[in-house]
Parts: C-alpha cells; structure tokens; sequence
C-alpha cells in the first residue's frame, strides 16, 4: 500500500512538473489502469513542449510500474480534439533565429525533436504494456501518426485524421512513412502522407485499417475502451507482454531507425525557406 500511495505521488508530481498540460489518473475501480491525456483544450490539444515530455515521462513512469497492466491515451472524452498536432507557438523560435546561429539551431532541435518527441516515439515503439488510443475528436499530424504505433485505436464518429506535412511544407515523423503503408498499403498512405487526404473516422475504420471500431460519441467511446481495457488487465501479464514483444519483435528496430531518420528530416525541413514562408503565413493570419 505505502509503495502503491508513493508511486501515485511520482505520477501526480510529473503531471504537476508539466503544468497538467498533461494529466494522468487511475481507474477508480480497476487502479491498474492508467489513463494518460492530453489536456490543452483551450488550444486544441495541440502538442507544446509540456504535452511532449509529459507524455515521455507518464509512459515511462508506466512501463516501470508494476501495478500499470494497461494504458488508454486521449483528449479527454468531451473534448473536440484528441490533438490538433504540433504548436506552431511551440516551434516560433526556430524561424526567429538568423541563418549564422547555427549552434542555437542545432539546440533547439536536439532538445524539442530529439530529446522530445523522438525520444517520445522510441518510448511508445519499445513500451512493452497494451496501449489503448481513445479519440475523442480530431486527430491531426503527430496526433494521427502516433496512433498507429498504438495497440488499439477506437475513436468517436465525429473524428477526422489529417496529416497536412506537404502543404505547411514539413515532413511526415512518428514512424508514419513506415507504419501507413504497413497498415494502409502504399497507395493509401501516399493519399495521407502526399495529397494531406483528410479521412473519417468511419473510412479510418473500413478502408485504412487503423481504427478497430467507432462510436457515437464521448461517453460511448468511454464505456467501451475501459471494457477492453479491463479485459486487457485481466490477463497474466507476463504473457501479455510477451505476446506484445513477439509481435513487435521482427519491426522493432527499424521502427526505430525510422524514427532517426524522419527526426532528422523533421530538424532540416525547418531550415527552408519554404517552411518559414509557411509560418509567416500563419503568424499573419493569427494577426487577424
């Protein structure tokens, strides 16, 4: 009981350490399930530096904890987004720097891409417990790609996906230029990844293969990923895990490998003209 009480104070400090920008909570009932959300409604749920390394350590904290048999990730089952992706305020200072701060550029993107969310990427490739994605609205860019390193996807009928990396002149990341055409196939994937295709949560489920099923709303999708999720906890762990392992085992590593090379390519995309005329663009427009 006193470690059990000690570890809920490591989970409740790491949520308070990132401005509960992210929030974490236990299931009253079933306390070995973990909910870990997204909690930056006023701002669609996009992702800014807290939302990141709040997720980083809550996995983390997750994975280590031997109560946790089962994670569910969400936006919260009332909100319109489960993220609208990247902050463009979270990534301003990049395109302040002149073209001579090489050093301060080099920073920024070793501690926002590769201490941040790659870091986060490689987190989710190697978590070794059932993750459930519960979409409680919107997924857009880094909250669509990351869905399919999940285990379990069900979303809300109302969810759209949209990963908009051509037009804002960026590059796909979360593993997604590896785990679209995995899931999609290849022509699919390109029609998300290259044409920026927005998708329902209806053709997520029946044409793309990534959503197992789709709900009518919040509280529906609420009531069935907790009874999966308990289902899931029910199980030996042990052998959950390693059934997770042994799934994951043959695409481990170039999942990872892939992570490296999308991060780099994310860290380069930001140096272009084309990208800052992007962000200009967007600064005009919040202006108005």
């Amino acid at each position: 009981m006193e470690n059990f009480e000690f570890e809920q104070k490591k989970m409740e400090a790491i949520v308070e350490k990132y401005k509960r920008e992210v929030i974490a909570y236990l299931d009253s009932e079933n306390p070995s399930i973990c909910t870990i959300q997204i909690n930056r409604p006023t701002k669609l749920n996009a992702s800014n530096e807290n939302v990141v390394k709040g997720c980083l350590e809550l996995f983390r904290w997750c994975a280590t904890n031997d109560q946790i048999r089962v994670v569910i990730w969400t936006g919260g089952y009332q909100n319109k987004f489960f993220s609208s992706g990247n902050d463009m305020m979270n990534i301003l200072p990049l395109f302040k720097l002149k073209p001579e701060e090489h050093e301060k550029r080099e920073k920024f993107v070793h501690d926002h891409i590769i201490n941040g969310f790659q870091a986060l990427i490689d987190t989710l490739i190697d978590f070794p417990k059932p993750i459930i994605a519960a979409v409680n609205g919107n997924a857009l860019g880094m909250g669509m790609t990351t869905l399919l390193l999940c285990d379990f996807v069900y979303a809300v009928k109302s969810a759209k996906f949209y990963t908009p990396f051509s037009s804002v002149a960026l590059t796909p990341e979360g593993c997604s230029t590896f785990t679209f055409p995995l899931t999609m196939g290849l022509i699919k994937a390109n029609e998300v990844l290259l044409l920026d295709k927005q998708i329902t949560a209806q053709q997520a489920k029946s044409e793309y293969g990534f959503v197992l099923e789709v709900y009518e709303n919040g509280d529906e999708l609420e009531k069935a990923v907790k009874k999966v999720a308990n289902q899931l906890s029910m199980y030996p762990p042990r052998a959950l895990q390693t059934n997770k392992m042994l799934i994951r085992t043959s695409f481990r590593e170039q999942l990872k490998q892939v992570n490296a090379r999308e991060s780099k390519a994310l860290g380069n995309a930001f140096n272009t003209d084309e990208a800052k005329q992007v962000v200009q663009k967007f600064l005009q427009k919040s202006k108005l």
